[in-house]
């Protein structure tokens, strides 16, 4: 599989090199486009750009869930309601009475 073929939120590959490009309401948020290389002058490699394309996905997750919390907005819970009985199929009930 070549790098061009591999699928990272907001990063784009130029002759195998990634790079950042924002989308438009990214871009209005004041985020620019950026090649993604390391401090050195490197380039990052595949795995290294889907790790800071998970970090700034996260990121954005934060901020918008900041945003909301400052709008007045209620939390969404974060876990799962199961019922308080248990269902039937998955255990049997105790007047099911077995010979032996």
């Amino acid at each position: 599989m070549a790098k061009d073929d591999l699928k990272i939120p907001h990063v784009s590959w130029r002759n195998g090199r990634p790079r950042f490009n924002p989308s438009r309401t990214l871009r209005e948020a004041g985020y620019v486009g950026e090649d993604l290389r390391h401090k050195d002058g490197r380039w990052m490699s595949a795995g290294e750009a889907l790790d800071w394309s998970r970090k700034l996905s996260s990121k954005l997750e934060l901020d918008k869930r900041k945003q909301r919390l400052s709008a007045g907005e209620p939390r969404k819970r974060s876990f799962r309601r199961y019922p308080s009985q248990p269902s039937s199929r998955r255990f049997p009930s105790a007047s099911c009475s077995t010979s032996f």
